[in-house]
């Protein structure tokens, strides 16, 4: 099965939300599923990886694009 996880940060950022997508995300990934996470990128991270068996996809959200409200 293909599963989409979004989840606003996602390891190595430290967090409970983070650390709970990365367990549901790696354990349905170790039962065989396509697993994908996308979520908003960090400094000095790939934007694409996998870990665990699990595909991550750093994308740039719309208020981050939207520089000239956070100036």
């Amino acid at each position: 099965m293909k599963i989409l996880m979004l989840s606003q940060f996602y390891p190595p950022v430290q967090g409970g939300e983070e650390q709970s997508a990365r367990n549901l995300s790696t354990h349905l990934a170790s039962r065989g599923h396509d697993v994908l996470v996308v979520t908003l990128p960090v400094e000095g991270l790939p934007a694409r990886v996998l870990a665990d068996g699990v595909r991550i996809q750093r994308v740039r959200g719309t208020i981050q694009r939207a520089r000239r409200l956070f100036t």
